[in-house]
């Protein structure tokens, strides 16, 4: 999937190891971030949006 920096931000900041950051804390998150994505090894489109790859498990169970 394709996302902008502030969409790709958006999911990542809804980890609850990152959304629970404050002040300074936070502040240093998002200038690693930020660095990151000016990192020549970041997968982009014609747009400028950032190659977000990643797998989704999902489980169902039910009672016997």
């Amino acid at each position: 999937m394709w996302l902008s920096e502030d969409a790709l931000w958006a999911r990542i900041n809804t980890l609850s190891q990152i959304a629970v950051l404050k002040g300074e804390g936070r502040d240093a998150a998002i200038e690693v971030f930020k660095g990151i994505l000016k990192d020549g090894d970041v997968e982009r489109n014609e747009k400028g949006e950032v190659a977000a790859h990643g797998v989704t498990y999902f489980a169902w169970t039910d009672r016997i």
